[in-house]
C-alpha cells in the first residue's frame, strides 16, 4: 500500500510538472565574470507554521524566474506527520525530485527561531538538519558552523522583536566573534532595516533580503501590494548551490525589495553601469544636447543628475528616456541613483561614460 502511495506521489509531482506553466524571466545582467542568480533564502512549508507545500514552493520560484530557492522552516515549531515528528530534512527530500526537474537550485535549510536576543537565524548549506540543536542556540550554531552552514541573521528590525529598531546585543557580538554569523537580513518581506545595512559594511557581513513567507506567493505579493517578491541577486561563479555559498561568502550579493537595490557600492556599481547606458547624444547647437539613456533590466531607477539642472526622472524597466543638458562637451554624465542604496543614508553616486 506504501509503496503504491508513494508510486502516485511521483506521478502527481511529474504531472504537475509538465503542465503548461509560463516562467517570467527576470531580466537582470550579469556583471564581468560572474552569472547573477535571483535567489530567496527564506521561506517556510507546512512542516512548520507555513500553509505551502515544499513542491509548490518550488514551482513558485520557477513560474517568478527564481534560480535558487531555501527552504527553512522553523527548528523548533515543527508539525507532526503521520503520527510522529518528522525529520527536519523533510521538506528538502520532499522538494528534492520537483526542483532537479524546474532546474531550480534547492538549498538545505533551518530557522533558528529564539527570542530577542539572539532572535532567528538561518542556517543554510546544511547536510543533516537533524543534528542541530533544538533548545540551547549556542549548540545549534556551534553544529552548524561544523557543518559548514552560511549563518544569517534573520530580520533584525522585525516589530514584533524589536518594537524600538534593530539592536546589536552582547549576544550577537558573541556570536560574530565565533564565526557563527556570516550574513544579514537587511530586507525581509517589503521592509528595510538602515542599521543592518550599517552592521553589514562594519562586520564584512554579506547583504541579503527575502520573502520569510509563509502563505502562498500570489497571496503574499497581494498582501503587500508589490510587483514582485523581494529577493537576493547573488553573482556566482556557476550555477550550483557551491557557486551560490562561495559568493555570499565572498559577499558578493545586493537585495532587491521593491523599487530598491541595496548592497555594496563597488557591487551595485558593477550593477547599474551593466544596466544603464547611452543610448544617444544629439547636438543641438554649441551648449545644447539631447541625451538618450536606455535600462537594460528589470529595475526601475531614480536618476539625478549630479551637476546639473537638478531634475531627477524615473528610468522604468526596459525603457529609454531623453533628457536636455546645457555643457560645452559630452564625455561622460555624473549621475545620482536615488534608489541605489549603499549605507542607512547613502545612494550611488556614477559615471556613465558616453
Amino acid at each position: 500500500m506504501k509503496y503504491l502511495f508513494a508510486i502516485g506521489l511521483v506521478g502527481l509531482a511529474l504531472s504537475l510538472s509538465a503542465q503548461n506553466f509560463q516562467r517570467n524571466e527576470i531580466k537582470i545582467p550579469d556583471i564581468p565574470g560572474y552569472l547573477t542568480l535571483k535567489c530567496d533564502f527564506h521561506l517556510h512549508t507546512y512542516y512548520s507554521d507555513g500553509e505551502v507545500s515544499p513542491e509548490s514552493r518550488v514551482r513558485e520560484a520557477w513560474i517568478e524566474g527564481l534560480d535558487a530557492i531555501a527552504l527553512s522552516d522553523h527548528l523548533e515549531g515543527w508539525r507532526f506527520k503521520d503520527g510522529e515528528d518528522a525529520s527536519r530534512n523533510k521538506p528538502f527530500e520532499d522538494a528534492k525530485e520537483m526542483a532537479q526537474i524546474q532546474d531550480i537550485i534547492l538549498i538545505r535549510g533551518i530557522e533558528l527561531t529564539k527570542g530577542m536576543p539572539p532572535g532567528h537565524f538561518n542556517l543554510l548549506f546544511l547536510h543533516d538538519a537533524d543534528k542541530i540543536h533544538k533548545k540551547n542556540y549556542k549548540l545549534a550554531l556551534q553544529e552548524a558552523k561544523k557543518q559548514g552552514a552560511f549563518i544569517l541573521w534573520n530580520h533584525p528590525g522585525w516589530k514584533q522583536q524589536a518594537p524600538d529598531g534593530a539592536v546589536w546585543y552582547n549576544e550577537h557580538t558573541e556570536i560574530y566573534n565565533n564565526g557563527w554569523m556570516h550574513g544579514i537580513e537587511v530586507s525581509s518581506w517589503g521592509s528595510f532595516y538602515p542599521e543592518a545595512m550599517d552592521w553589514a559594511l562594519e562586520k564584512d557581513l554579506a547583504v541579503v533580503g527575502n520573502t520569510d513567507s509563509h502563505i502562498p506567493m500570489n497571496d503574499f505579493l497581494s498582501l503587500t501590494d508589490m510587483s514582485h517578491r523581494t529577493m537576493s541577486i547573488v553573482f556566482a561563479k556557476e550555477r550550483t548551490a557551491e557557486g551560490i555559498k562561495e559568493a555570499l561568502l565572498d559577499k558578493r550579493s545586493v537585495v532587491w525589495n521593491q523599487d530598491k537595490i541595496i548592497g555594496r557600492k563597488d557591487i551595485v556599481e558593477q550593477l547599474v553601469k551593466e544596466c544603464i547606458s547611452i543610448k544617444s547624444v544629439i547636438k543641438i547647437n554649441k551648449y545644447d544636447y539631447y541625451v538618450q539613456l536606455y535600462n537594460n533590466s528589470d529595475f526601475n531607477f531614480l536618476i539625478s543628475l549630479v551637476d546639473g539642472n537638478g531634475w531627477t526622472q524615473k528610468v522604468f524597466a526596459g525603457n529609454t528616456i531623453r533628457f536636455y543638458i546645457k555643457t560645452k562637451e559630452v564625455n561622460e554624465l555624473k549621475l545620482r541613483f536615488e534608489n541605489v542604496i549603499i549605507s542607512s543614508d547613502e545612494v550611488l553616486e556614477t559615471v556613465i561614460k558616453i
